[in-house]
């Protein structure tokens, strides 16, 4: 998938440096001036779409790039529309947030979704989705609600952790299976956002049949200090091995860079690849729960 085409344009993760966050680490393949612009960035609380998730202590969806996103001119002349922030917790403590630049000239179907937990109803509300190619999908998702453990944000919410579904299409516990039938959508992600050490909101990531958005994943559960194997999922079409636990699966060191300093890594993207690889602890009640490793 070229740059051009990929509906994630760059991946960023921001770090909290006293009164500011500041840049940790950031892939934006090839998009070099918006590259520059970031890297000496700096936002105050409430500033910038890193700053407005640190002050709000929530995933926030920005559809909109207005002057409040500090870089809307650049990100516009790189197909940019769209950013998805989503903070990191260790407790009460955040440790990063993490944005994904949003482009509209992908020619696939695929969508980024925020789920909220309404703790008086006891369900999970649609928050906000950026949808490309997929309308009726678009149309119909407002109107859903999530009971814990129905559909992927559902389950996502009921396990507190990352829960993956390699066809949405052919899955009873899937409700808008219909829609993604026609709307060409196959693979699903779900990925709990925690406030307090609780989940307060859940990420869903839905890709193409052909060409998906997200490339692949890896789920570890460390167990005193060890990474442990990997449950690894594919569809990048490599022939990569899908559905297994590996003990040698490629984001491997990704994820123990992350296991050793306590924080997400994004990995320096390889000559002539396109593919952004993201390692994202997550954090529970009883401390570190499960490393993602997320293939962009």
């Amino acid at each position: 998938m070229t740059r051009d085409k990929a509906l994630v344009q760059a991946v960023e993760l921001w770090l909290p440096q006293g009164e500011v966050m500041a840049l940790g680490g950031g892939a934006y393949r090839g998009n070099d001036e918006l590259a520059r612009a970031s890297a000496n960035l700096r936002f105050h609380f409430g500033e910038g779409l890193p700053g407005a998730v640190w002050a709000n202590e929530r995933a926030l969806l920005w559809k909109e790039l207005s002057g409040a996103f500090g870089r809307a001119e650049l990100a516009a002349q790189a197909g940019i529309d769209g950013a998805l922030g989503c903070p990191l917790f260790e407790g009460d403590r955040l440790i990063a947030v993490l944005t994904l630049l949003i482009g509209h000239r992908s020619e696939h179907p695929g969508c980024v979704e925020v789920w909220d937990v309404m703790d008086e109803l006891d369900v999970l509300k649609h928050g906000r989705g950026y949808y490309a190619h997929c309308s009726e999908f678009e149309r119909f998702s407002p109107f859903i609600q999530f009971p814990r453990g129905t559909g992927l944000p559902g389950r996502t919410w009921l396990s507190g952790g990352v829960e993956v579904m390699e066809d949405v299409r052919t899955s009873n516990a899937f409700i808008r299976a219909g829609l993604a039938v026609r709307c060409g959508l196959k693979n699903g992600v779900g990925i709990p956002i925690y406030r307090g050490r609780r989940v307060s909101q859940v990420i869903a990531l839905f890709g193409a049949e052909q060409h998906s958005f997200v490339a692949g994943t890896e789920v570890y559960t460390p167990k005193n200090g060890e990474l442990g194997a990997a449950m690894q999922f594919d569809w990048s079409g490599r022939g990569l091995p899908r559905g297994q636990s590996l003990a040698d699966a490629p984001g491997r060191r990704l994820a123990a860079q992350a296991l050793a300093g306590g924080a997400p890594v994004i990995a320096a993207q390889k000559s002539g690849s396109q593919e952004i690889c993201v390692a994202l602890p997550i954090h529970d009640k009883k401390g570190l729960k499960e490393i993602l490793v997320l293939r962009l």
